[in-house]
C-alpha cells in the first residue's frame, strides 16, 4: 500500500460476497464506515483518526501526514476478554 495522507488512506479495497457473486471495491471514493456482524467495527472519525471493535478490542489508529500508524488497543472493552495477548517485538528495531 502507498503511504496515507492525514485525511485518509491513499489505497484500499474491500472484497464482499453475495452467494456466489463477488463485489469488489478498490479506491472508489473515500472509506468512512465498515461494519461486520457486531464484533468488527472500523470506522472514520476525523482526518487521520480511526476507531475500531474487533472482538472485545477497542483499537485506535492515528495516521500522521507522512503514513506513520500509532496503535493503541484496549481489550475487555465490550465483552470479557478472549483469547490472548502478545507483544511482538522486531529484535532488529532500536527501542
Amino acid at each position: 500500500m502507498d503511504e496515507a495522507s492525514s485525511s485518509g488512506p491513499s489505497r484500499w479495497r474491500l472484497k464482499a460476497y453475495r452467494g456466489e457473486e463477488l463485489r469488489e471495491f478498490e479506491e472508489d471514493g473515500s472509506v468512512d464506515e465498515i461494519v461486520v456482524d457486531h464484533w468488527l467495527h472500523i470506522e472514520k472519525m476525523d482526518d487521520g483518526l480511526w476507531w475500531m471493535r474487533l472482538g472485545d478490542a477497542r483499537i485506535m489508529v492515528s495516521v500522521a501526514a507522512g503514513g506513520q500508524a500509532v496503535v493503541d488497543v484496549c481489550r475487555a472493552v465490550f465483552a470479557p476478554q478472549s483469547g490472548t495477548s502478545s507483544v511482538h517485538r522486531d529484535p532488529s528495531a532500536t527501542p
